[in-house]
């Protein structure tokens, strides 16, 4: 199951580079503006690398606790992998019309649908007596599992409220504040 999940991942992570090309035949000139245009394209990819990245790294510490499995947990596994797979499409459209409401918030819903595949997937192991596992570390493994889903979910009113620049500044600087927030809530 490890193997499969991170085969899917890997595949997911390097399809995001598709979408970075930029046109042959360019003069000097020609090819440092069309790198210019790429910007939005450049950061949706980066975005997206660390959240899949992050998710491939608390999806490898979920699974250290893991001690039995059973089709519920491949099922709930899987359909967390397919949340995975999806997220090169939000992130072209989110790289192809930065300012789109649409487009982030495709991309938001994307996002935080992962993140709560990925804490219910958690919390099925972990309540579910598949995984070994203290209770309070139970809390805080769910607790920073809910984090990108959170705020990702959080910021779907303001884009509705069409802030989509404030939203990709949350999206940017909220997940390592909300980590931190966790872990003090965690050790209390």
């Amino acid at each position: 199951m490890i193997y499969f999940s991170d085969a899917v991942i890997a595949i997911a992570i390097t399809l995001l580079v598709l979408d970075l090309q930029v046109p042959s035949g360019l003069s000097p000139t020609g090819f440092t503006r069309a790198l210019g245009a790429l910007a939005p394209q450049f950061f949706s990819f980066g975005l997206s690398f660390l959240v899949i990245g992050r998710f491939w790294i608390s999806h490898h510490r979920l699974f250290r606790y893991l001690r039995a499995y059973d089709e519920p947990l491949l099922s709930l596994n899987l359909m967390f992998l397919l949340s995975i797979a999806f997220l090169p499409f939000p992130t072209a459209q989110l790289g192809d019309y930065p300012y789109s409401r649409a487009a982030a918030l495709l991309y938001a819903v994307s996002i935080a649908s992962a993140g709560l595949l990925l804490s219910l997937l958690w919390a099925y192991m972990a309540y579910g007596g598949l995984a070994i596992v203290e209770r309070p570390t139970r809390r805080v493994v769910l607790l920073n599992c809910l984090t990108v889903p959170v705020v990702f979910g959080a910021s779907v009113p303001l884009v509705l409220a069409g802030q989509t620049r404030v939203v990709v500044a949350i999206w940017i600087f909220l997940p390592p504040l909300a980590r931190l927030v966790v872990r003090r809530v965690g050790a209390a």
